[in-house]
């Protein structure tokens, strides 16, 4: 007894070599009306739907493949009583259904779209089939990606026959699911929700680690790896950027390599850029400058400098200690640290503070002798 193949395809790209490699390997071919036009005119020997059902699409193409005789020959199991009994009624018994389905989401996207359009795009024929088919261990080929794996397995004999097809039927239940939803979404004006995940990794540690990690909207996930030779390579370029940082004493964390910075040292490496890297290059340039901008005779009277004291202020917190170091101990005024902050001076604070403990013992009048 040949095999029998269900196609009911909307977009028509590729299914005429699906259909070309099933009937090589003597398998007899059912079609709904627009994919059976359209694989008679490429040379596929097929029979119409409509000649299975008694009849062609009716009301308006709403109702194409739902017929008793289409979905008891997809839910009929491998047993003697409804093989005999598909035989007594005449109906073929269907092994694998190809189907895709109307495009909804395109529709609801759509800007011009309405509801009457939109229930139109609404397949109910295409869902119904994977239904039955998944229901009945068929062999569902619901991603047109999978056609070409179908036929490549056939051919090997349909090895691990079980597990294949439960793999198929998985991902034909989740279009169905998805076009579902995506319908009741539009229905409910937004209020109904969700999205069927697919489970791509377990996580081995993390806040989270007992949670399945999920891709939704067809996504997928694939581990990212590669060859030691690559990966050597990629180190050895680390090596070289390393060695040309070093050779003009610029700190790694300055040109984004960040491995050997840590929250206590990252100011410390800043430092170090100014007073050993920078600060060589400032004095030749305030030599050559001086030598070319100011006249010899001037030169014991002007100099040129670079102020570098905004690249070596530290944190506020370092700031304030040492304005406070600085003002406590009567070498800095008030104002004095107001201007290096690029603040306005203040009246009355343009004194310096002199400690008590900084005063000579003898300039004390309270420093008297007791006896």
């Amino acid at each position: 007894m040949k095999n029998t193949a269900l196609i009911s395809v909307y977009h028509k790209k590729g299914i005429y070599q699906f259909a070309k490699e099933l009937e090589s390997l003597g398998w007899q071919i059912i079609a709904s009306g627009g994919t059976a036009k359209h694989l008679k005119e490429k040379g596929i020997k097929v029979k119409d739907i409509a000649d299975l059902v008694g009849g062609g699409a009716i009301l308006g193409h709403r109702v194409v493949t739902l017929s008793r005789k289409t979905h008891a020959g997809l839910l009929a199991r491998d047993i003697d009583e409804d093989i005999k009994e598909l035989e007594k009624l005449g109906f073929p018994k269907i092994d694998l259904v190809c189907v895709d389905l109307y495009p909804l989401k395109e529709e609801i996207d759509n800007p011009k779209s309405d509801t009457d359009s939109i229930i139109e795009k609404t397949d109910v024929g295409g869902p119904t089939l994977l239904h039955s088919a998944s229901k009945g261990q068929r062999i569902v080929v619901s991603d047109p990606e999978d056609r070409v794996k179908v036929i490549k397995w056939i051919r090997a004999g349909q090895p691990q026959k079980k597990e294949v097809i439960k793999s198929l039927i998985a991902k034909a239940e989740k279009v169905v699911s998805d076009y579902t939803l995506l319908s009741a979404n539009y229905h409910s004006d937004d209020k109904i929700k969700g999205f069927i995940g697919q489970r791509t990794l377990e996580c081995k540690y993390g806040e989270n680690a007992w949670q399945t990690a999920v891709l939704e909207d067809g996504l997928t996930w694939k581990n990212v790896s590669m060859s030691n030779e690559d990966s050597q390579f990629l180190e050895s370029g680390k090596f070289s950027v390393e060695e040309i940082a070093r050779f003009f004493r610029m700190p790694p964390h300055k040109i984004q390599l960040m491995d050997k910075a840590t929250f206590s040292n990252i100011e410390q490496q800043s430092l170090e850029f100014v007073t050993d890297t920078m600060m060589p290059w400032f004095v030749r340039w305030e030599l050559n400058l001086s030598r070319q901008l100011i006249d010899p005779a001037e030169q014991d009277e002007l100099f040129l400098e670079f102020l570098i004291e905004g690249l070596l202020r530290g944190d506020s917190k370092a700031r304030s200690e040492f304005y406070k170091s600085a003002i406590l101990t009567g070498w800095m005024s008030r104002n004095e640290a107001r201007v290096k902050e690029n603040m306005n001076p203040e009246p009355g604070l343009e004194d310096f503070l002199e400690p008590m403990n900084m005063q000579d013992a003898g300039d004390n009048p309270g420093n008297e002798t007791r006896t």
